[in-house]
């Protein structure tokens, strides 16, 4: 018993003070037929939008490869900003893409960063590029909707006269994806715009790697938004939950009584 009651303390102070990194918001794949951006040389490919939760960790694009681009590989450039205006990066991420051949439009491309804590109904938005040492063709696009997807914030696409050098970057990523992920619904939030610079939206998904507890405070604040009676209260449905905990452990105590 002393064992279970430890386990337990140790569960709450992971939930209060610890991070996970497994929570998605995303629109499905399938939303995202439209047009492709290509990432030519100079050229920026975006989105502004809105973080629903804290702990904003990493981004993922649906990228599309040119079909004979073979094994030729591409370095993209991420960057994440305030607004797609600014001049300020707050993440940058250096990433390699490998055989972009086999970038076909359905799989989200991850780049990831170091976690931003106060992310919570705050407005970013990401820019994309492609740089090479080399002049060659493009061979890496950026899939959009046909219809605006996303109230929340617009694609952005601009091939400017003249590019700046390119900074050291701060962060890296391997590209890799996580086997384990929660996806939580998207928080919309009407975008100040009176419409979007593209009527269409580029695919991304936000991932995030927050505190448990605050990500769930947020969940319930918009859960129970708009719920009639007691169903609109946070505070029923924790009380469901503490009730829930204590019944299971009375089974798990009353198991390891009988067994003895």
């Amino acid at each position: 018993m002393g064992i279970l009651i430890l386990a337990l303390t140790l569960a709450g102070s992971w939930l209060l003070t610890g991070r996970l990194a497994i929570f998605v918001t995303s629109n499905h794949p399938r939303l995202f037929q439209g047009s492709t951006f290509w990432l030519l040389q100079g050229a920026e490919v975006g989105q502004a939008f809105v973080s629903s939760y804290p702990g904003l960790s990493g981004v993922s694009v649906l990228l599309v490869g040119r079909e004979e681009s073979g094994d030729n590989s591409t370095v993209l450039i991420f960057r994440l900003k305030e607004s797609c205006a600014s001049k300020d990066d707050l993440r940058r991420v250096r990433a390699i893409v490998p055989h972009a051949e086999n970038l076909n439009g359905t799989i989200f491309y991850p780049f990831t960063f170091t976690p931003i804590d106060e992310s919570t109904n705050r407005t970013f938005c990401f820019l994309l590029e492609s740089i090479s040492e080399q002049e060659q063709e493009t061979i890496v696009g950026v899939r959009t909707s046909r219809v605006d997807v996303y109230p929340s914030g617009q694609a952005y696409y601009q091939l400017p006269p003249e590019k700046a050098k390119i900074a050291p970057v701060m962060d890296e990523t391997t590209g890799s994806k996580l086997a384990w992920q929660v996806f939580l619904p998207i928080i919309d939030k009407e975008s100040s715009k009176p419409h979007n610079v593209f009527e269409s939206d580029v695919g991304f998904q936000l991932h995030y790697n927050g505190r448990p507890h605050e990500t769930f405070q947020v969940f319930m604040t918009h859960f129970v938004d708009l719920k009639p009676y007691f169903f609109g209260s946070t505070g029923f449905y924790i009380i469901l939950l503490v009730l829930y905990f204590i019944g299971l452990f009375l089974l798990i105590h009353t198991v390891l009584i009988r067994s003895k």
